[in-house]
């Protein structure tokens, strides 16, 4: 019997999603019945990077063989096949496509596992060719009705899109934010969860809606769970900055959610104006006291432009951070550079990365745990890509969520500001205007757009 000698080419033409998806069942089936030897991976030191050996046996299909890869230069996979019956070489794979392809279908079948019948909606962090091969799984396993991509270069995202359409019948939209989720962040630190027991897994998808991280079921109680946010020791030192540096001009606020400050700034007299991606949150707002006065554009607050010119533009509660890529953090920038008079002033608050907290060797910092929570930041410190992620259990059942962030340096945060024509004006350890120091766990900076320079 000759030898099975198969590449990307072969893989591509005959390794369809649904025969991914059923091979991979197959093997997890087997696993859990015991039929199924895969010890864990071995990596051998090799100086600048490692080969990665990954093992296997199936008795009831006489088969076993190994998978090799590299840490060095993500050289090509090879995957070796044998028989038990005669010892003989059945089948060898070599190149980069048999990888993804199997990780994608293993991520279709938890989800097929673990999520409410029906169609599904949801999101991609990057548009690599792992992004893709989860979502070309998913299609065979459940109906797709959205796909949201975030990537860190925002054209990149565009045209995976693009390609979800075209090749998967899938609506796909890019973003260059997760809307709100380190709000979300800040507020789930607070929130207790009541119930105890076992837990059993149940899939959300990442975004509610096209309202992002902040649809209406979040909306409904976004002020009661950030209870402590809406205090007037949070509220006020804010409020009263802002109105000082409006000097009886407009503010723009950015990502404005249900009014937390620009109800209050604006029962201070100064003109608010709002941009946000959550039409469930302005509904919040337009609800109380007030809110009808405000005006708000929909979209995304890192290029959506609107009318006229603004004293004061400001971006709080570490929303800079939804921004997942740097090209959008400096568009962000430049859009609101756009927006402001000549020394009109855009003020960001924003946490102090928590890089010292990391111990060598690791890449999570827990920031809660309890009996019905546990609740974890994930570090990249090369990317500086970030995700908070969150485990619940409520009435005996469990649900995971992880929200995806980019992480971002005052100094970093000065250069943005002087790529777009604005310069430092003053930085805080908080509202209060404490000094800010290198103990400083989060900032409230002030960037000036010089006098006499135009839109």
């Amino acid at each position: 019997m000759s030898v099975l000698l198969l590449d990307d080419d072969d893989v591509r033409a005959h390794l369809d999603a649904p025969t991914a998806v059923r091979a991979v069942r197959a093997a997890l089936l087997a696993a859990h019945h015991g039929d199924l030897e895969a010890p864990p991976r071995v990596r051998a030191g090799l100086g600048d990077g490692d080969l990665v050996v990954t093992a296997g046996h199936l008795p009831s299909r006489q088969l076993f063989g190994f998978r090799s890869y590299d840490t060095f230069v993500g050289a090509e996979q090879l995957v070796a096949v044998w028989s038990t019956a005669d010892g003989r070489l059945r089948a060898v794979v070599h190149g980069a496509e048999l990888g993804p392809r199997r990780t994608g279908a293993i991520g279709a079948v938890a989800v097929d596992a673990a999520a409410r019948p029906g169609p599904v909606r949801t999101a991609l962090v990057g548009a690599g060719p792992q992004a893709w091969t989860q979502l070309w799984a998913l299609c065979a396993v459940r109906e797709v009705t959205e796909a949201v991509v975030v990537a860190r270069h925002h054209e990149r995202a565009v045209a995976f899109a693009r390609r979800a359409a075209d090749e998967l019948g899938v609506a796909a939209r890019a973003v260059t934010s997760a809307r709100g989720g380190h709000r979300r962040r800040t507020r789930s630190r607070r929130a207790e969860n009541g119930g105890r027991g076992g837990c059993q897994a149940q899939y959300r998808p990442a975004m509610d809606d096209e309202d992002g991280y902040f649809g209406k079921s979040v909306a409904a109680t976004y002020d009661e769970s950030s209870a402590e946010m809406f205090a007037a020791d949070a509220v006020d030192p804010a409020v009263e900055v802002l109105t000082r540096l409006a000097d009886r001009g407009r503010a723009l606020e950015l990502g404005i959610g249900t009014g937390r400050i620009a109800l209050p700034l604006a029962g201070r007299g100064v003109p608010v104006h709002g941009i946000d991606m959550s039409r469930a949150m302005v509904a919040r707002m337009r609800a109380k006291p007030g809110g009808d006065g405000i005006g708000v554009t929909i979209g995304d607050f890192a290029t959506t432009r609107v009318d006229g010119t603004f004293s004061v533009a400001y971006l709080v509660f570490n929303t800079i951070m939804n921004l997942t890529s740097q090209q959008a953090q400096v568009a962000c920038f430049r859009n609101v550079a756009a927006h402001l008079e000549p020394g009109g002033c855009f003020v960001i608050e924003v946490m102090v990365p928590e890089l010292r907290k990391l111990p060598p060797g690791q890449n999570a910092v827990p920031f809660h745990v309890s009996p019905t929570r546990w609740a974890f930041d994930v570090y990249d410190v090369a990317t500086q890509a970030m995700s908070s992620n969150y485990v619940d259990v409520v009435d005996g059942h469990g649900t995971y969520e992880s929200i995806p962030f980019r992480y971002v340096w005052p100094a970093e945060l000065d250069l943005m500001a002087q790529l777009a024509g604005l310069r430092l004006r003053e930085r805080w350890d908080g509202w209060a205007g404490a000094p800010f120091t290198s103990e400083s766990h989060r900032h409230v900076s002030v960037w000036e757009k010089p006098a006499g320079e135009g839109g």
